[in-house]
């Protein structure tokens, strides 16, 4: 839990970016790898690394959001995601010591794992002062998928304990992207598509 936790505590959002770091490609090729192996059995996809402004990734989530296969408020990957996560938690919580490692700090009500705090965003008005444009809801609703990414890697933390997982934490490579400014968004077709914020858009 502590290599989340130290991910978590570097992570700054939106940070601008020139271009592309070998490391991030690799990153997104192992969430790919992890969400083939634990929730989608012989799933194929690209990672496609995308840099831009508000038009760019307003263009992106639309996109998504119209593919075959999510749920509401979610596309199919996130939805697959979050019921993999729910089962295993699930699972787990039936072992009293897992509950009991359920409690403050990070878990403000003790044993309920679904209640939790703010870890990294702050109030709309200190976290949307930096974001390059005025749609400050496009930002808002990215920074809290941010932070959900966040909390999931936690819980598998706690939960995997207890022996109900299946093995290295599957969210941890989405927390290393996000700790360097490069946000997952979902898929499109056979494409992971990840989002970071160009130094210089040409679409603000």
């Amino acid at each position: 839990m502590n290599d989340v936790l130290r991910l978590i505590a570097r992570t700054t959002l939106f940070p601008r970016h020139e271009s592309i770091p070998g490391s991030i490609v690799k990153l997104a090729e192992e969430h790919v790898k992890q969400y083939e192996q634990f929730v989608d059995p012989g799933f194929v996809a690209a990672p496609d690394i995308v840099l831009g402004g508000e038009r760019r990734l307003r263009e992106l989530q639309a996109r998504i959001a119209s593919e075959p296969g999510g749920e509401e408020f979610a596309d199919r990957w996130s939805a697959k995601l979050g019921r993999f996560l729910q089962r295993v938690t699930d699972e787990a919580m039936q072992d009293a010591v897992v509950r009991d490692r359920i409690g403050p700090p990070l878990w403000p009500v003790p044993q309920l794992v679904n209640v939790v705090q703010q870890l990294i965003i702050d109030e709309p008005e200190t976290l949307l002062a930096n974001t390059p444009t005025a749609d400050r809801q496009l930002w808002w609703e990215l920074a809290g998928s941010v932070e959900k990414n966040a909390w999931n890697a936690l819980i598998w933390e706690v939960v995997d304990g207890s022996g109900a997982g299946k093995g290295p934490n599957p969210f941890i490579s989405l927390v290393r992207l996000q700790a360097e400014g490069f946000y997952p968004l979902g898929l499109l077709g056979q494409h992971f598509i990840v989002f970071a914020i160009s130094s210089s858009p040409s679409d603000e």
